[in-house]
């Protein structure tokens, strides 16, 4: 079956040419979609750098050199430099003006070198007086340098960034490192600060003087050259238990100086701590202790001669006092020994026999309280009496008939 199509039908359908018209106005509308985003986008990121900038306080630059000094700041670095939005374009000499009077000659002379040298890097550190409020700034340049062929500079490009509080925290710190060393260098005693490798970064003019060394020299002595060999080992040992404990320790050890001469030093170490609170070295004092050491050995040596004569005398003694206790046990007459408190030390065999008692039975017994005594009436008066007028000096002699246990 044939259809035969009318021409109200054939004037309805679109003809190719619309088609492809359409089609291509279609894909130019998803062009020009994709075009706003992409703008958008582009946009956004700009702003977000921007952002990021202004946050970080870094300013972008360029500098074009085909045609003496065509400048174009970004607004982050209009900022930075206290600057209005129309100096975008300034001049070379507005920005040297600038620059701190004290740092002007040789940041500029700086910039000009690295043009006319060949390396594609730049970086530069300066202070300058913001017009805005004058307020002195520090600004830290990071930037690379486009050249031609023949290495000439056609084009800077870079970032000024804001460092004025590293700055002036690094001011600070050098300030502090300084009175630091002023108040060491004060100090009549060797001070030094090590760091974890065990090198001294600092040593105070004490220290410098005792090693007889320049100072560079001095930082890198190897102490063990002047230490005593007697007192090497046992240093050694006791500086690396010290170190290893993270906490104070002291050494004494003789030490020689620029002099020649052997000193005694003793040594006290510090560990030091950073603000986090990692351990970074030590910190150590030496005092001079030769005199005391000396008096020392004095003294050890006097109480070595004392002890020697204290058991010459007590064996002189020993011996005086055997051979009295051998006279007095061969004595057929009664023979005792008191203290000054009347207490008895010693009796003889026969005085003993004659009270037929054991020594045990009487020694340290109140002498008028013992047997020879006791058992006549009233002689144990008569005795105490007589044994106190002989602690006031006088000679006593006394004749008694005695009621003796033996009968």
């Amino acid at each position: 079956m044939r259809t035969r199509i009318t021409t109200a039908e054939a004037l309805n359908d679109p003809l190719p040419e619309t088609i492809a018209a359409e089609r291509l106005r279609q894909h130019l509308e998803d062009v020009a979609r994709e075009r706003d985003n992409a703008y958008r986008a582009l946009q956004e990121r700009e702003a977000e750098l921007a952002r990021i900038q202004r946050i970080g306080k870094v300013g972008g630059l360029e500098v074009d050199f085909r045609e003496g000094f065509k400048n174009r700041r970004s607004p982050e670095y209009l900022m930075l430099h206290g600057l209005p939005a129309e100096a975008a374009d300034e001049s070379h000499e507005a920005w040297v003006n600038r620059i701190h009077p004290d740092d002007r000659e040789t940041t500029v002379k700086h910039f000009i070198d690295a043009l006319a040298g060949t390396s594609e890097d730049y970086t530069a550190e300066y202070r300058i007086i913001r017009p805005s409020d004058g307020e002195t700034r520090w600004i830290r340049v990071v930037a690379k340098i486009e050249r031609d062929h023949d290495g000439r500079a056609i084009r800077l490009v870079g970032a000024h960034i804001d460092i004025t509080n590293q700055a002036v925290a690094r001011e600070t710190l050098r300030e502090s490192e300084e009175r630091f060393r002023l108040i060491a260098d004060s100090a009549p005693v060797p001070i030094w600060v090590t760091k974890l490798d065990r090198k001294r970064s600092f040593a105070n003019q004490a220290y410098v003087d005792f090693v007889g060394l320049p100072y560079e020299e001095a930082i890198d002595f190897d102490w063990r050259k002047v230490l005593h060999p007697d007192d090497l080992p046992h240093v050694l040992q006791q500086s690396v238990q010290g170190e290893a404990s993270l906490k104070p320790f002291v050494l004494e050890a003789r030490y020689k100086n620029a002099g020649g001469e052997w000193r005694w030093l003793r040594s006290e170490s510090q560990p030091r701590w950073d603000p986090t609170g990692k351990h970074i070295g030590f910190i150590g004092v030496a005092h001079d202790i030769t005199v005391a050491k000396q008096a020392e050995i004095e003294l050890r040596q006097l109480n070595e001669t004392l002890e020697e004569r204290i058991a010459e005398r007590t064996a002189e003694l020993e011996s005086n006092e055997a051979r009295l206790r051998a006279i007095l046990e061969t004595s057929n007459q009664y023979q005792g020994l008191v203290n000054l408190s009347g207490a008895l030390l010693y009796a003889n065999k026969t005085a003993l026999a004659g009270i037929r008692a054991d020594a045990r039975d009487v020694i340290g017994k109140p002498f008028w309280d013992t047997p020879w005594f006791s058992t006549t009436e009233g002689m144990n008066a008569v005795v105490r009496e007589a044994f106190e007028t002989v602690l006031r000096g006088e000679a006593v002699r006394m004749e008694m008939r005695l009621r003796l246990p033996i009968g």
